[in-house]
């Protein structure tokens, strides 16, 4: 089992080919990525040359048989998991009770979580925050060494997983601004989970 490395698919053919063990053996590659990976040269190689493709979402599959003109291996779709004992959805008199505890009652809460990186698309909500203040309205940014005073806003940092779920629990509006194509959104899952309503990018493995 390989997991998103391509380049050693190549050697380790050889590999089990030079010392006749090939046919004692499966590949089995998990990708975690969206689009097709390697060009159509390279491709038609490494899917001649392993037993079984997996992949996250089924749209990812409708890529890339579009872009390649044979796909001989086996393929097969599993999509990442969550705890749903840990990630589910509180019943509205629950959820206000933690708005109180985590003192943000009567507040419309928005969560976004992901690393600080530029395609995840924060600084599009950033500069909305700062356009359009609202006291009613708050945005809780996790995952982030940002610190900049934003009105409306409240940066938590890298926080413990175990903390995440009542975040997601308390919040209104999950945002999800990606700006690259996304194999699975592991946490847009968990906000679904939690109750959220997604605000989405439509690319990438995000819409299925």
């Amino acid at each position: 089992q390989i997991v998103d490395n391509f380049k050693i698919v190549p050697d380790l053919v050889n590999f089990l080919k030079n010392n006749n063990l090939r046919n004692n053996c499966k590949i089995q590659f998990f990708y975690h990525g969206f689009p097709p990976f390697l060009d159509k040269s390279k491709g038609e190689f490494f899917y001649n040359n392993i037993d079984e493709m997996i992949l996250l979402t089924i749209d990812s599959y409708k890529e890339h048989i579009k872009y390649y003109n044979s796909l001989p291996c086996k393929f097969n779709i599993l999509p990442n998991a969550i705890d749903k004992n840990l990630f589910y959805k509180l019943d509205f008199v629950e959820k206000q009770k933690l708005k109180e505890h985590m003192n943000f009652k009567g507040k419309t809460l928005f969560i976004w979580c992901s690393q600080d990186r530029p395609k995840k698309g924060l600084h599009i909500i950033l500069e909305l925050w700062k356009k359009n203040p609202n006291p009613d309205r708050i945005l809780i940014v996790i995952g982030t060494s940002n610190k900049e005073k934003i009105e409306g806003v409240i940066f938590l940092g890298k926080i413990p997983n175990s903390e995440l779920p009542k975040y997601y629990q308390v919040s209104d509006f999950y945002l999800f601004p990606t700006l690259c194509q996304e194999g699975f959104g592991l946490s847009l899952i968990e906000a679904l989970s939690c109750g959220c309503y997604c605000l989405a990018s439509k690319i990438g493995g995000v819409p299925e």
